[in-house]
C-alpha cells in the first residue's frame, strides 16, 4: 500500500521482489532515487531480491488491495492536511 501511496504523491515507478522470503514492494522515484519505507518491518538484517516493475493498475485491479489502498489515502489525507489525491489506477 505504501509504495502505490508514494507513487501518487511522487511519481517515478513500483517494483516488487522478495525480501527474506516474503513478497514485497518498493519505490524508484523519477531519478531512479530508490525509496522503501516499510523495509525496517522485515528486521536486519534482511536479502533483497528484485524481481521487475509493477504497474499501480495491476496491483488496484484486485478488489482487496483497493480497498486497502483507499483505506491507507483516506488516513493520511485526513492526517496530513492535504487536499485529494488522483486515486486513479494509471499504468
Amino acid at each position: 500500500m505504501t509504495a502505490l501511496l508514494v507513487q501518487e504523491l511522487l511519481g517515478g515507478r513500483i517494483v516488487y521482489g522478495e525480501l527474506n522470503g516474503f513478497e514485497h514492494y518498493w519505490n524508484y522515484l523519477p531519478a531512479e532515487v530508490e525509496v522503501d519505507l516499510t523495509r525496517h518491518q522485515y528486521g536486519t538484517p534482511y536479502s533483497v531480491r528484485l524481481l521487475g516493475a509493477v504497474s499501480r493498475f495491476v496491483l488496484l485491479s484486485d478488489p482487496n488491495t483497493l480497498r486497502r489502498y483507499e483505506i491507507l489515502v483516506d488516513s493520511f489525507l485526513e492526517k496530513s492536511g492535504r487536499g485529494q489525491t488522483s486515486r486513479c489506477p494509471q499504468g
